[in-house]
Parts: structure tokens; sequence; C-alpha cells
């Protein structure tokens, strides 16, 4: 659900030989529920269904089932031929992806580090959506609401430079940390 949650692209891959279970059409409720963006689905081992008189219908039962949650898709793509997983690719590509309201309305992250200094949680990632208010609360997870401290611009690596009197390398001194915006006394 989570990496649902925050994909561009989502995916899903049939069973030609298993109906699904009821497991897994729980979780295509949930995801149809919770939103997601650009949909496309494959089918795999569609090449073993015996005869192959069968594969058609194969093929369209699968695009009905998965039309009950996504209607607008258009084609079950089949995996195990070389073109259609090339058709699949291409669409990846190709395609610009359709936004989700509740992403495009609200701030988000997309974390790349998660470090716990004491009390305090430091995380740097990729922020999607709006722009992140230092005087909101960030939800982190199932591990509750947090107030921010501040939001800083991720610190750029630095370059090496060689130094000239001795062979020796010596490294830039970082910049200092860039305060992109800090609560005020509004901050909930």
């Amino acid at each position: 659900l989570d990496a649902c949650r925050v994909a561009d692209f989502v995916l899903f891959v049939l069973s030609a030989e298993e109906e699904v279970d009821e497991l897994g059409e729980h979780m295509l409720r949930c995801i149809e529920s919770q939103g997601v963006s650009t949909v496309l689905t494959g089918v795999h081992n569609l090449n073993k269904v015996e005869p192959a008189k069968k594969r058609p219908d194969v093929l369209k039962s699968l695009k009905s089932f998965i039309n009950h949650f996504f209607a607008s898709l258009e084609k079950v793509h089949d995996l195990s031929s070389r073109q259609d997983s090339s058709n699949v690719m291409r669409s990846l590509c190709t395609t610009m992806p359709k936004g989700i309201r509740w992403r495009q309305d609200r701030s988000w992250i997309v974390p790349e580090e998660v470090k716990w200094e004491g009390e305090q949680c430091h995380i740097s990632g990729v922020i999607r959506g709006k722009n992140l208010k230092a005087d909101r609360l960030l939800q982190v997870g199932d591990w509750g609401d947090f107030q921010i401290e501040k939001i800083t611009a991720a610190p750029l690596e630095t370059k090496k430079k060689q130094h000239t009197k001795a062979n020796e390398m010596a490294v830039d001194d970082p910049e200092g940390e860039q305060v992109l915006d800090s609560p005020t006394e509004d901050q909930d």
C-alpha cells in the first residue's frame, strides 16, 4: 500500500493459472480506495494455458476483473510475449503519470535517509506536492506526529581539490547548512 501511494506508475501482474485470492482482492480494493496514479496490468504464464485457443478468453476475463477496480484500464499485457513486454516498457517511458489529488494538495516526502540522534529524527529526502512548512506537524508512518525544528537544504557533495604544495588531497569546507524554513509562533 505504501509503495502504491508514492509510485507514479503501478504495474499489477496477474496470474493466468490462478485466480486472485481474497487477500489479493482486498489489497486491490485498498489501493483503489487510497488512490493510485497510472496503472498498467500484465499477466504472466499466459503461454502455459492450454489449449492456446483459451488464451484470449483468459485475457478477456482478467481485463474484466481488473476493470472492476480500475475502469480506465485499456489492456492486460501478456508479459510472456517479448513484444508486449516492450510495449509496457515503452508506455512506462513515454506516458505522463496522472496525478492524485491528495498528493498534489499536500506536501509529502520520499525519504532517502533517516537518522535518529537522541530524541531528534533527521529525515533527508525529496519533497513532493506542495512546499513543506515548518509550522505544520510531520506525520512519520506509524511513529506518530512530530514538530519540525527546521527545514534545511540537503547538503551537496563537496568536491576534492588537489593541493598544489604537497601531494595531498584537501576537502573544501562545507558552506554550512542553508535553512529554508523555521517555525514561527503559529507552529502546530
